[in-house]
């Protein structure tokens, strides 16, 4: 509970501070609230995943660990061939 505050507040902060340089940049009030909405999108879509994972078995879960582990280190190399590395925007 303590932990979660904190990052609550944190948030707040960080967001503060965002809106506090965009006011002085002079964008307009709806571009002010971006952060804020964006990390409140973020926090909806990691509950949703957490509460579909809840219902998942464990047993099925530590049955597919194995191969989803092999998978992502997979995608991993992916960084070392060019075609798939992000390109720089100049």
């Amino acid at each position: 509970m303590v932990a979660g505050s904190g990052i609550v507040a944190g948030r707040i902060r960080s967001c503060h501070g965002r809106f506090v340089i965009d006011c002085d940049r002079g964008k307009p009030w709806r571009e002010h609230y971006y952060y804020l909405v964006r990390h409140l999108i973020y926090v909806i879509l990691g509950l949703m995943l957490a509460s579909t994972f809840r219902v998942i078995p464990i047993a099925f879960l530590e049955r597919i660990s194995r191969p989803l582990m092999w998978l992502s280190a997979l995608v991993l190399l992916l960084v070392f061939i060019p075609r798939y590395r992000a390109q720089r925007q100049r």
